[in-house]
């Protein structure tokens, strides 16, 4: 379940920003779309779990960007049809005399 998947992932960068050095987690691409397995809960290898937790931490970082870069999209196309709307409520009131 993709709500689930995001939810943990969420859990999992909160819980190890206090212990993470901020030069070890990488963002990747606003663009990307990759999406790589959860570290696993019996998982014995602590590298591998290592491994799939960066992994799982970047991809919540490229989530990150790509999610401010859609809000950044959204605002300007907020203040778009604000003004569009405004220039019609305007070219209104000049028709109407």
């Amino acid at each position: 379940d993709l709500h689930f998947s995001v939810t943990l992932l969420i859990k999992v960068s909160k819980s190890s920003k206090a212990t993470r050095d901020p030069h070890s987690s990488l963002v990747l691409p606003s663009g990307s779309t990759s999406f790589t397995s959860l570290p696993s809960t019996n998982s014995t290898a602590h590298g591998t779990s290592n491994t799939r937790l960066l992994q799982a931490q970047e991809e919540l970082h490229a989530c990150e960007a790509h999610l401010a870069s859609k809000e950044l999209e959204l605002e300007a196309l907020r203040i778009s049809i604000a003004r569009e709307g405004l220039g019609a409520r305007c070219q209104a009131l000049i028709d109407c005399g």
